[in-house]
């Protein structure tokens, strides 16, 4: 069964995927309220993908086995397996967990295929999705998912984080926010006597 397949590759990386969907997320709530009022719906979702993007590129890297992939416009987490591969692509679902997409050819052959067609090994295509609360002037995440669709339906769903579940817990077992690896060159250190430190 296909979702038994993607689970298989996907569950040993749950915490990270998590991680950085709802540091996505943060990342657009703490914008300053003048820039996220004029957003739309559809622009909030496209500033939310590219964090996450940005956030799993971070995580996981360009290469390696589990990598962020760019084929085109279309940008991807990539996880490899000893016979096959999933590929993650990070989207906003709505209350029936289904994706909103531009009717291109390349979505329609990912909705018929349910792989990737131009990945050298199967790549099956999946998705990572989060949904949003019904407050219309905060949201917040409800739900990070992973889900396969095709055309017409959700063909399968996995909750991987659930806001209602997170609250439930007793506040030690709550997955706790890390901070996520950052790529950033700043200043030498420097002692008291502001000589360079070595080391």
């Amino acid at each position: 069964m296909m979702q038994n397949r993607v689970m298989s590759l996907v569950m040993p990386h749950r915490d990270a995927l998590v991680q950085c969907v709802l540091e996505g997320w943060r990342e657009y709530v703490d914008l300053p309220t003048e820039r996220r009022v004029h957003l739309t719906r559809s622009a909030r979702a496209i500033v939310v993908h590219c964090n996450i993007i940005k956030n799993l590129s971070l995580t996981f890297g360009m290469d390696g086995p589990t990598r962020v992939v760019e084929f085109g416009l279309l940008r991807y987490l990539s996880i490899d397996g000893e016979k096959f591969a999933v590929g993650l692509r990070a989207k906003k679902l709505d209350c029936n967990l289904r994706t909103s997409n531009a009717h291109t050819l390349q979505q329609q052959t990912l909705a018929e295929q349910l792989l990737m067609p131009w990945a050298d090994v199967e790549t099956i295509h999946a998705i990572l999705g989060y949904t949003l609360t019904d407050d219309e002037i905060e949201p917040s995440v409800s739900g990070v998912w992973l889900t396969q669709e095709d055309q017409q339906r959700v063909l399968w769903s996995e909750c991987l984080w659930s806001a209602a579940e997170q609250a439930a817990l007793p506040t030690g077992q709550r997955q706790a926010e890390r901070p996520l690896p950052v790529a950033v060159v700043g200043p030498k250190a420097r002692d008291a006597t502001n000589q360079e430190r070595i080391g």
